[in-house]
This record gives C-alpha cells, sequence and structure tokens, in this order.
C-alpha cells in the first residue's frame, strides 16, 4: 500500500467531499421534509447545514480550505445560524487557512470537541479479516427497516431515533453513490454500515452492531466489504471520521487507515437577551 502524505492537497480533498456530502445530505432531508425547515448555506468554501433549531447535526464543514476567509464571511455564518436560534459549530481543520482561525479566536469560539479524519489508499486488494459466521450484504429496498433499526438500537438503544435524528436517518444524500450494507449472522441482520462514493473517495461511515452481537467481528467485516466495494467501484481513497482512541479507531486501524489530521469543532452560542 503506498504512502498517501497528509498535505494540503488531501486536506482539501477529504474536506470538499466530506462538506459536500453533508450538504447533500441536507438538500435531500429538505425536499423530504420541506416541513423541518433545513437550509444549507455555501460560504467560505464549504457549507454550513441547519436541520433544526437544536440539532446535532448543525455544522458547517470545509471552510477555509480553499484561500482566506474575511470576516463578513463568517458574519453571513453566524446570522445563518443566530437567526435560527442555533449556535455556530465550526468543524476546523488545521490545515484550513490561518485566517480562519484568527476570526473564530476574535470572536471568541471555544473548543467543542475533537475528531480524528482518517485515510488510507485503495491500490492494493483489500485484505479480508476474519469474522466466523458473519457475511455480508447491500442491503435492498425491503432492507431499509431493518438497516434503520439497527441503527436506531447500535446508537440510542431503541427501535425509535430520536426525533431530531429521525429524518436525517431515513433519507439518502443526492448527488452521492450511497450503499448501506448489513452484516448477518445465519441470514439475520446484526450490524450495518454505510458506503459513501464521491469523487473518487469511499466514505465509511454510520456503523454499528446490536448491542447482544458486539466483539463478534462484523463491523471488521463490514469495514472489509466497504473498502473492497470502494475499490471495485474505482475509488482510489477511503476516509472515516471517528473520535479520538475510540473502538472505531481501532478497528479502522487494522484495515490500514491512519490518521491525517485531527479537526476540532468549535462553538459559539447566539447572544441571549
Amino acid at each position: 500500500m503506498k504512502t498517501v502524505l497528509a498535505d494540503q492537497a488531501l486536506a482539501r480533498r477529504l474536506e470538499a467531499v466530506e462538506s459536500f456530502v453533508s450538504a447533500q445530505f441536507a438538500e435531500a432531508m429538505k425536499l423530504a421534509f420541506p416541513e423541518a425547515g433545513v437550509e444549507v448555506l455555501e460560504v467560505a468554501g464549504g457549507y454550513a447545514v441547519f436541520t433544526g433549531r437544536v440539532s446535532p447535526l448543525n455544522q458547517s464543514k470545509g471552510l477555509g480550505m480553499t484561500g482566506p476567509v474575511a470576516a463578513d464571511e463568517l458574519d453571513a455564518l453566524e446570522e445563518f445560524y443566530f437567526s435560527r436560534g442555533s449556535s455556530v459549530q465550526v468543524v476546523l481543520c488545521p490545515l484550513a487557512d490561518a485566517s480562519l482561525v484568527a476570526l473564530l479566536g476574535e470572536r471568541g469560539y471555544r473548543v467543542a470537541e475533537f475528531e480524528n479524519e482518517m485515510s488510507r489508499p485503495l491500490d492494493d486488494e483489500v485484505p479480508a479479516m476474519g469474522a466466523a459466521g458473519v457475511t455480508v450484504r447491500i442491503a435492498d429496498a425491503s432492507e431499509e427497516r431493518a438497516y434503520a433499526r439497527i441503527m436506531s438500537q447500535g446508537f440510542f438503544g431503541s427501535d425509535e431515533p430520536p426525533s431530531e435524528y429521525a429524518p436525517f436517518m431515513e433519507v439518502r444524500p443526492a448527488g452521492v453513490e450511497a450503499v448501506p450494507m448489513l452484516a448477518c449472522v445465519d441470514g439475520q441482520p446484526i450490524a450495518g454500515g454505510m458506503l459513501l462514493r464521491h469523487d473518487g473517495v469511499g466514505v465509511l461511515c454510520g456503523s454499528c452492531t446490536l448491542p447482544e452481537f458486539r466483539r463478534r467481528g462484523a463491523q471488521n467485516a463490514l469495514i472489509h466489504a466497504r473498502l473492497a466495494h470502494a475499490r471495485a467501484a474505482g475509488c482510489d481513497l477511503a476516509k472515516v471520521t471517528t473520535q479520538a482512541g475510540s473502538d472505531s479507531q481501532r478497528n479502522v486501524e487494522r484495515h490500514g487507515f491512519r490518521v491525517a489530521y485531527t479537526r476540532v469543532v468549535m462553538m459559539r452560542d447566539p447572544k441571549r437577551d
């Protein structure tokens, strides 16, 4: 497997895909749930997404990756969120233009969380990792409900997700190839994971396993299947976002992923009268 340098070019490519996918998800939600008030703003080389006043999905991504960010661009971003009663969250890449970092500091943004952006090339065959008795298949239309139930059970511990997440889990992004996959034991779906393909990049996301079936190799099988599918479809690069030091990070590292850089989620709350 060739070495991929964690440089400006890689960061721009990864952030462009990430921000585009986020915007396309929101656009799909906007069409499917017009009453939800979903909006998308293209700003400062990236996209900001609003999916509800208290939605955890309200974030701006890809900002500052194509050049300097002006004060009026950050004004527009803040107006976009504050006018809707929401805090501003900027997912800040460390290779973004320094002007963005300066503006965030001047305006009192605080650190909300860290996340690792991880990548690996898809130039070689993807070696399978053993998962006895676990098979993986692409979920067909009749299995959408089973896939959604696994996501809800895995992330939230119930068959139905919280209301602020429900619309996001029911749509697929326009303009992006979305491939939901199921890991099964004896034909029973026990885990799921999504592969998104755009601009030659395979994005691994939305992975979880039903609690009673964890530590049986389902996620390793899903990672392998999605990487193999992405490579067969012509992708030359794969990416995934993980929490630092998490089980997810360790799982993908076993499949050749390495940390490209650590992003910081910067937040500013609206002023209260």
